[in-house]
């Protein structure tokens, strides 16, 4: 009798567990349609709409990454600076090593005029990716905003931009770097 009840115990938990599994399976599926939907309606300008596919892609998966990271774009390009930082601050939570979600909230603080963060999250991008024009030029960008910061440092990357094919950056060390004559 003994036996049978644990018999019968062990073969209710697998059951549960694999109905567990099944589940996570699912809303994972779900998660991805819900992505998918949200990156459709983003490429066609439906910022506000694919916000809410974002939505509920992250309440199907709280831990999804690349719905954060959409979601705070979506925002950042409907202007909602501090809703889209909170989504890239959740990005870095879930990963740290995601570049662009550093990269992204660097724009985000640099159109706030908070140039020291932005400075900050471009130094973060550069370290990860040193190949990035964009993030060489943004951290110049914001470097011109910062009075402590000698405008050379911000000319350093400029230039480095320019070295790595960044078009607008000869624009700007004309305008920051060439003395005048």
């Amino acid at each position: 009798m003994k036996n049978k009840k644990q018999f019968s115990f062990l073969i209710m938990l697998v059951f549960l567990c694999t109905l567990m599994f099944s589940l996570d399976d699912r809303e994972q599926a779900q998660a991805k349609e819900f992505l998918k939907n949200g990156d459709e309606l983003y490429n066609a300008g439906k910022y506000t709409e694919a916000i809410v596919e974002y939505d509920k892609a992250i309440a199907s998966d709280p831990a999804y990454e690349d719905a954060y990271q959409n979601r705070g774009l979506a925002k950042y390009v409907l202007k909602n600076l501090d809703a889209a930082i909170v989504d890239f601050n959740q990005v870095i939570q879930l990963n740290s090593e995601n570049v662009d979600a550093y990269y992204n909230r660097g724009l985000c603080k640099y159109y706030q005029r908070n140039y020291p963060g932005a400075i900050s999250d471009f130094d973060k991008t550069i370290a990860k990716s040193a190949k990035d024009a964009e993030a060489y030029y943004m951290r110049g960008m914001a470097k011109t905003y910062v009075e402590d910061i000698e405008i050379g440092s911000a000319c350093e990357d400029f230039e480095r931009a320019k070295a790595l094919g960044h078009g607008a950056a000869e624009n700007m060390i004309k305008r920051y770097c060439t003395p005048e004559e």
